[in-house]
């Protein structure tokens, strides 16, 4: 599914009939959004500046930089002015207010680069978040590490390297760039790490996959958390613990929340380890302890992006599966759906074949019994008997083929036999079920339609088979699939259009030569066997450029490959 920056965007699920919308708010930025943006980002950058212990412009722990990211990424570009504004206030808050003599100029200058390093920031995390990882950074592993490299690790790079090259060009500091650069970049990509997913949440926590919980026990599990932070960072288990790796007995309770309950959960405690740990260290119960201040906050924060990016790998993994088992429900559910309107259809379609056979069959036991009672003694008295059986054999061979009509579901033609209409109408019974289910609004045209000339080969009719019903598959709620079917002397053209999320060029240019999923339910080998098939019939498979959806065109021959 493709998703507007500019526009709602609302994601459809449908299980056994029902429908359930999650829909993404895009609200609209206002003059109060903006100041509250600018208030914000400011509280939160003076409470992080409290870690500036290598220079008054290093934080070892920024929040901010997770903050503006998101806003962006829910907002858009027009948040980007708050977080330039709310960057550019701390910076120079912080430059005139701790340096007594500073130059106006250099600190001016210093101010306006950090600011537009922190805005670059912002701007590249919230673009990846909203065209790359579309709003679910754990929505599998493959898009968490997405979100771990295009909105945490990039960023940070870019405003670092800005940061630190500003004050090395503007300001007069005894601190080493590495060392500015390093405790920078951690801090930041830290910050979004744990900031990012948490605001997101309170923006739209309608998207969250979070499953009702116990309210008792996932208390129990936040106090097994806090006394495991005590041993971390607490005074009075840190000393008796020294030397012993305390840092990792935090990980088991992570564990337990990533297994037991949902995103929302994992972000609470994620944030409440951060806050417990920094304190805890500004304290002086260092959980990595070095030389300085700065080093143990920068080891402490390298600790928790590994333990968060641990923690979202999992979940994500845990989804996916969850994903899965889902489709498989679902699979099961339409399946045992369409065999009960089966069962319900049994009764008429019984009576229906009982009344057609019944004469033909009297009419067989008639001829039997006439063969059996007959007992002939000349020649003609034996052309006699065999002129009945023969007969009782042709009635036989057409019961056969009224059962034929019936278990193919009134079409007892070979689908070779069949019309382009026979075709469709053949394959779009047997996905009748989805069909309703979403709602799917199926048009057909073009000039084959009008005309009795089968299709060439059971390969057509199969290939047609796959790639309707991976639109239907690929469909919205309520979309349209458009059948184009039209004939010349030579070949049948279908064109099959849907309205779904579409195939991505770099899928389109490989998806014939090898079996490759173009989704996260599909594993590709139903529309690679099919276009094998077709090509051995001499015929051709091709995905065309579409503005919406997917759009495939199959190119049947009327006389098959020559061989």
């Amino acid at each position: 599914m493709s998703i507007d920056a500019g526009n709602d965007c609302a994601f459809v699920a449908a299980l056994g009939g029902k429908v359930v919308r999650l829909r993404l708010n895009r609200s609209d930025w206002t003059v109060g959004n903006g100041l509250g943006a600018v208030l914000g980002y400011v509280l939160i950058a003076q409470l992080s500046l409290q870690t500036a212990s290598l220079h008054l412009s290093t934080a070892a722990v920024w929040l901010p930089s997770g903050l503006a990211i998101a806003l962006v990424a829910h907002f858009g570009i027009r948040a980007a002015p708050s977080v330039l504004i709310g960057s550019l206030m701390v910076n120079n808050i912080q430059f005139f207010s701790n340096e007594a003599g500073a130059e106006y100029l250099p600190a001016v200058a210093a101010s306006a680069t950090i600011a537009t390093a922190n805005v670059l920031e912002a701007l590249v995390g919230g673009y990846a978040i909203r065209r790359v990882v579309k709003d679910e950074p754990l929505a599998n592993p493959r898009t968490t590490i997405i979100f771990l490299g295009l909105v945490v690790a990039f960023p940070a790079a870019v405003s670092a390297g800005i940061g630190t090259t500003a004050i090395w060009a503007f300001d007069t500091t005894d601190a080493a760039p590495s060392d500015i650069f390093v405790t920078w970049y951690f801090a930041n990509a830290t910050g979004a790490l744990i900031v990012v997913p948490s605001v997101l949440w309170l923006l739209r926590g309608d998207r969250l996959r979070s499953p009702p919980i116990r309210p008792a026990e996932f208390i129990a599990t936040l106090l097994l958390l806090v006394f495991l932070l005590e041993a971390l960072v607490g005074a009075g288990l840190v000393k008796v613990l020294a030397g012993w790796p305390s840092a990792y007995m935090i990980w088991p309770a992570l564990i337990l929340v990533c297994f037991r309950y949902g995103e929302r959960e994992l972000f609470v405690v994620l944030v409440l380890t951060m806050a417990m740990a920094v304190a805890g260290t500004m304290r002086g119960f260092a959980a990595f302890p070095a030389d300085t201040a700065w080093q143990s906050l920068t080891f402490l924060q390298v600790f928790i992006a590994i333990t968060a990016g641990v923690c979202y790998l999992l979940k994500a993994s845990l989804n996916e599966a969850a994903d899965y088992r889902w489709e498989l429900q679902r699979t099961a559910r339409l399946r045992l759906l369409y065999v009960d309107r089966l069962l319900a259809e049994r009764d008429v379609i019984d009576t229906l074949m009982v009344h057609d056979l019944h004469s033909p069959l009297s009419g067989v036991r008639g001829a039997i019994d006439t063969a059996i009672a007959t007992r002939p003694n000349t020649p003609t008295e034996f052309q006699a008997v065999e002129r009945v059986l023969k007969l009782a054999v042709s009635t036989c061979d057409e019961i056969l083929d009224r059962l034929k009509v019936h278990l193919t579901g009134g079409a007892g033609t070979a689908p070779s036999e069949l019309s382009v209409l026979e075709t469709i109408d053949r394959i779009l019974r047997l996905q009748r079920l989805a069909i309703e289910q979403k709602g799917l609004l199926v048009v057909r045209k073009g000039n084959a339609f009008d005309s009795n000339a089968p299709i060439n080969g059971a390969s057509a009719f199969l290939a047609l088979e796959v790639v309707i019903e991976n639109a239907i598959a690929a469909s919205p709620v309520g979309g349209k699939i458009t059948i184009d079917a039209r004939l010349d002397n030579a070949a049948l053209h279908y064109i099959v259009s849907d309205e779904g999320p579409g195939i991505p060029r770099s899928v389109a240019n490989q998806l014939f030569s090898r079996p490759i999923a173009t989704s996260k339910r599909s594993n590709g080998i139903g529309l690679f066997l099919a276009q094998e098939a077709l090509e051995r019939d001499g015929g051709q498979m091709a995905i065309l450029d579409a503005v919406k959806g997917a759009s495939i065109s199959l190119i049947v021959s009327r006389c098959g490959r020559s061989e």
